[in-house]
């Protein structure tokens, strides 16, 4: 009992006391002022949740955007790829066109060569044969005058012969070489005799005869003619029965053009220039002429005797103004064609001058 007495006089006490704080209004203010705190903490902390609301929807946004540039990443990286490999695709086909063509201009280029060998071995056999003639001709003339001089020999010995070198008791008759009668008409011509009997037909393309047709020629697309407007107005009352082929035959010049092109660098310590080496037969010139266009030229020139100036305008009109050579390449060109043959045509004039009649000599 005694405890409890305590007890309940402690408790007594307290209340007593908290009756006098709130009395006095200590305990009311510092209530209130508990109450503000833990108002302003609050506030505080809705604050701090409405800036972590805040900081976490600019982060969702930041996140949505990094995940749509991810998603346009990963389309242009799909594309990227279609795209590398399509220019893989592209690239093989370059590389095996590429080789094609190499395989073609390697074929072509042993074509030429061995055309350029042909060419050559036919001109030197050309040029042989022709060397061979004009040795056959000098030699017979040469024999032909050393005959005619063995008669006048003989005949100066007979005195048969004048002081003007005519026979004695002759007249000099008029001949082809002498004056102007047609070769025809001279007194040791001799009509070539026909030994082909008469078959009694009348000239002309005979019956059964076969027929010789003029050659055709291989056409890739040909063009079909539309059909005639009486058959195109009534299709009902016509029927085909064949067809006829006409062909127009054209010759143009065609003009190639290869065009190289050579990186060119420079030394940084020297300065000098370097750049990959051309083709041999390509030339030092800006514009080079290849073996195809100088044969034409100087065969217009020299076999078929056409001058410079035409030759220009023979080329320039027939390549629609694309071929325009000067006159002075073209001299150029003809210097080159004689150049080749200098040391042939020195020794034929050689072997002429070293003739046993050649000079005066006998």
């Amino acid at each position: 009992m005694g405890c409890f007495a305590c007890k309940v006089k402690h408790e007594l006490r307290g209340l007593q006391e908290k009756v006098a704080r709130l009395e006095s209004g200590e305990e009311f203010q510092r209530l209130i002022n508990a109450l503000e705190k833990e108002q302003q903490a609050k506030l505080d902390a809705v604050k701090r949740v409405d800036q972590m609301r805040a900081k976490i929807d600019y982060r969702d946004s930041l996140l949505q955007k990094a995940r749509a540039y991810s998603e346009k990443l990963k389309d242009q990286i799909v594309w990227a790829e279609e795209d590398r490999d399509k220019l893989r695709d592209e690239l093989a086909k370059c590389k095996r066109s590429s080789k094609k063509r190499i395989d073609e201009l390697e074929r072509d280029l042993s074509t030429a060569q061995w055309k350029i060998e042909k060419a050559k071995k036919d001109a030197e056999k050309e040029h042989a044969a022709a060397i061979r003639k004009i040795k056959a001709e000098h030699e017979a003339e040469l024999a032909k005058k050393e005959a005619e001089i063995k008669i006048l020999q003989e005949q100066v010995k007979t005195g048969g012969i004048d002081d003007s070198g005519q026979a004695k008791g002759t007249e000099k008759k008029a001949n082809s070489r002498n004056s102007s009668v047609p070769p025809g008409q001279d007194p040791t011509h001799q009509k070539i005799s026909n030994n082909r009997e008469s078959s009694g037909k009348p000239q002309g393309g005979q019956k059964g005869h076969k027929n010789h047709p003029r050659r055709t020629y291989t056409v890739k697309e040909p063009v079909v003619l539309p059909d005639p407007p009486e058959v195109l107005a009534h299709p009902e009352e016509y029927y085909c029965v064949g067809e006829i082929r006409k062909q127009k035959v054209s010759v143009k010049l065609v003009v190639e053009v290869e065009e190289y092109i050579a990186k060119e660098y420079r030394h940084h310590g020297t300065r000098e220039k370097i750049h990959s080496e051309f083709p041999e037969d390509v030339g030092h010139l800006e514009v080079n002429y290849d073996e195809s266009v100088e044969a034409l030229a100087m065969y217009l020139h020299s076999v078929a005797n056409v001058p410079y100036n035409k030759v220009q305008e023979i080329l320039r009109e027939e390549t629609d103004g694309l071929l325009n050579i000067s006159i002075g390449k073209l001299a150029n060109m003809e210097k080159k064609f004689q150049s080749m043959t200098d040391e042939e045509r020195q020794a034929i004039g050689r072997e002429l001058l070293a003739g046993k009649y050649m000079n005066g000599r006998t």
